[in-house]
């Protein structure tokens, strides 16, 4: 299970990228639509707010800082 901190009083899911992982080997699934899975998660979850736009680019960084880690882990 994948969840995304600060961007509601609770942990938020993050289901699509979840989905993604869970479907492909990372060979075959590239990390732009991992980080743009959890880009949407950002914007489902705080359309209005106006840090928005920023955590919606913060979460990529950190997408692909776990995404590296995923690729060491199984490779």
């Amino acid at each position: 299970r994948l969840y995304l901190g600060a961007l509601a009083p609770w942990p938020v899911r993050a289901s699509e990228a979840e989905s993604l992982l869970a479907s492909a080997t990372l060979k075959d699934l590239a990390e732009t639509s991992f980080l743009d899975a959890l880009s949407k998660t950002v914007e489902k979850t705080i359309p209005g707010r106006a840090s928005m736009p920023y955590k919606r680019q913060a979460v990529k960084g950190l997408g692909s800082h776990l995404w590296e880690s995923l690729l060491e882990v199984t490779l």
